[in-house]
């Protein structure tokens, strides 16, 4: 059974949607912690751009999954009142997934 949230920014939240939106928000943060870490080892040992390229492609139906999740809380939160943003910011935040540019320019390379 699922408990609903009766204040604070979770107010009128089943606990079972937040733990997904929260679960969403870590994957999203653990792919861009493993974007930098491999933006840094790229630029480190003289391949910049590929091994950041490559989390990004084998993590990308991750990322795909957390969007969707977030995409579909922030529409349904919002029919019910519920400041969707407020929530995930609660939770870490949205963070920027954007590509260095030697990323965006090797995955454009290998046809992603």
């Amino acid at each position: 059974m699922s408990v609903t949230y009766k204040t604070g920014p979770y107010k009128g939240i089943p606990d079972d949607v937040l733990k997904r939106v929260r679960s969403a928000v870590d994957v999203l943060h653990d792919v861009q912690q493993r974007m930098l870490e491999a933006r840094d080892f790229g630029r480190d040992y003289g391949d910049a751009g590929r091994y950041e390229a490559e989390v990004i492609q084998n993590r990308q139906r991750d990322v795909d999954w957390a969007l969707g999740v977030l995409n579909g809380f922030r529409v349904v939160a919002s029919k019910k009142g519920i400041r969707p943003e407020t929530v995930i910011c609660s939770l870490g935040g949205e963070p920027d997934l954007t590509p260095s540019e030697v990323a965006h320019s090797y995955i454009i390379g290998m046809g992603g």
